[in-house]
């Protein structure tokens, strides 16, 4: 249908030093900056950080001299980031640093990385050759080229496009046809969603301020298995009056309709966010009523892709 009679192939090569100067708003490395990285001079990772933060936590901006136990807590732990680099390690108290604190609400909930990680331009650098010589051995007689991120700008300046993906391949090589299709927007829907239980904590009253919170709110703030359970730290013995058990929702059956799907209420459309109440009722965008699954009309199952947008 297509047949393929030439490719061009875009080589990225970056380099994180630079990057990472960038974000920091820091003079580019120039030779010997290269061999002196964060660490150097400091016999440990740990030291290191903890040097660079003043001996001090975070959090509180207490250190040693007022007696408090520093360790290092992984910035980027809520967004699944638990990288030693030196930008997603920040010093904390073991006051400061308890397992109430890692929710939401707590000290160290909403901390972010200083400067965000450059694993995928790594890999890319890593790979980028393996890619090619890939390509070319799938068919030899179908001339490969290869051009670089810049030669892609100059093109773009040239044709007078806006950058986007679709732009930058229609500026590779040099076939430039005037007339162009529409481009469409499509993104991979999420079929099933594999968490088949949940669970739901205990809540109880504290006493300190009678207020409702989950059991894990008021928990013995360890934060690892050298500490006891009956320290300083421990929250348990603030649990008042038990309001209500915990317990475990398991989902037993595959729903006819998800999200994505484009459905019928009251002579009304409206596109599903999901399913609520071992799905009784219908989450939708456009309003914040959740709808009863027995009175919604299915229109349209968007199966495994879900159109997002076109120009």
């Amino acid at each position: 249908v297509l047949p393929i009679t030439k490719a061009v192939i875009e080589m990225g090569q970056f380099d994180t030093q630079v990057l990472k100067a960038i974000e920091e708003n820091k003079p580019i490395p120039q030779g010997k900056d290269y061999q002196y990285g964060e660490e150097y001079g400091y016999a440990t990772l740990r030291e290191a950080v903890f040097n660079r933060d003043g001996y001090k936590c975070i959090c509180c901006g207490k250190g040693i001299q007022d007696g408090k136990v520093l360790t290092i807590h992984h910035l980027g732990y809520r967004i699944g980031d638990r990288s030693n680099r030196m930008s997603n390690l920040g010093t904390a108290c073991t006051d400061c640093h308890t397992s109430t604190n890692h929710k939401k609400g707590g000290k160290l909930y909403n901390l972010k990385p200083r400067i965000q990680n450059f694993k995928g331009a790594t890999y890319m650098s890593s790979v980028r050759w393996d890619i090619l010589n890939k390509m070319k051995a799938v068919d030899e007689a179908i001339p490969l080229d290869m051009t670089y991120g810049a030669m892609t700008k100059m093109k773009r300046r040239i044709l007078h496009v806006k950058k986007s993906h679709s732009n930058d391949a229609y500026c590779m090589g040099d076939f430039h046809p005037k007339h162009r299709s529409h481009w469409k927007h499509y993104q991979k829907r999420r079929r099933n969603n594999r968490i088949l239980s949940k669970f739901y904590d205990a809540k109880y009253m504290d006493i300190r301020d009678d207020k409702k919170k989950s059991g894990c709110m008021l928990s013995c703030n360890r934060t690892n298995r050298r500490e006891l359970r009956l320290s300083s730290k421990n929250e348990r013995i603030y649990r008042g009056h038990k309001v209500s058990k915990g317990r475990v929702s398991t989902r037993r059956c595959k729903y006819s309709i998800g999200p994505g799907d484009i459905v019928k209420y009251k002579q009304n459309t409206y596109t599903v966010v999901g399913l609520i109440t071992n799905g009784k009722y219908v989450k939708v965008k456009e309003i914040s009523k959740n709808l009863p699954i027995r009175d919604v009309t299915l229109l349209k199952y968007v199966g495994g892709w879900q159109f997002i947008s076109h120009l």
